[in-house]
């Protein structure tokens, strides 16, 4: 939110343009910019990129005038989200905010700013609650973070099966969304998942049977 403050100057200017085309085209200018950083194994650095990009379109405004020498108050931001005005330009719209969501989680990811990555996969199930892409990586930025137990690993579970089950739909249905998904990855991951709770589920019963053994108290255990 806050950066977004920031890039209001910066692209304050093309952000009031009437004309659709003028501001895709700075969308689509630094959105290249930003997969260029990815590719070069540069995902900070990507992110800001993709996030200024979305900044075309969505983005905050300090309504405080003063907020440069006094700082930005979470308070006083106000979001401003274009759709757009005719049905070509809200569908267009609504597919460059996925990509760029689902472009932002896959760069969290790679930086483990994993609850950024989930922030990111839950903006895109506002556009399209069937996203196949951000069930799998908001699955993996559940899962990945060092602190992460059974709890976390069985909604990762929740989240693999849920897309599994939008596959499977889509392939009875041959509605083709699902044409090019691959799977295999997406079930070895399920497998792995379903193996960290089986052991931490064992090592948590382990834990506490040597807690409460007979042999030893309670108070002599604490």
């Amino acid at each position: 939110m806050k950066a977004g403050v920031y890039y209001t100057q910066k692209h304050e200017v093309t952000r009031f343009q009437t004309d659709f085309d003028v501001k895709f085209a700075s969308y689509d200018l630094i959105s290249k910019d930003a997969n260029s950083e990815f590719l070069q194994k540069e995902p900070d650095r990507a992110r800001n990129r993709y996030e200024e990009a979305l900044g075309m379109f969505r983005y905050f405004e300090a309504t405080d005038p003063s907020w440069q020498s006094q700082g930005i108050d979470d308070d006083k931001l106000q979001e401003v989200d274009d759709e757009g005005k005719t049905e070509f330009q809200k569908k267009r719209i609504r597919k460059l905010k996925i990509n760029t969501f689902l472009n932002i989680s896959a760069c969290n990811i790679k930086v483990k700013d994993f609850g950024a990555a989930v922030a990111a996969c839950n903006e895109v199930f506002k556009l399209d609650p069937t996203n196949l892409r951000a069930y799998y990586r908001r699955a993996r930025a559940t899962a990945l973070p060092v602190n992460a137990g059974v709890p976390e690993f069985r909604k990762a579970v929740k989240d693999i099966d849920k897309l599994l089950s939008l596959v499977q739909e889509s392939k009875d249905a041959n509605a083709g969304k699902a044409k090019n998904f691959r799977t295999d990855y997406v079930s070895k991951e399920k497998e792995r998942l379903l193996g960290l709770i089986q052991v931490n589920s064992r090592r948590e019963r382990d834990t506490y049977s040597k807690m409460f053994t007979p042999k030893v108290s309670v108070a002599e255990e604490v």
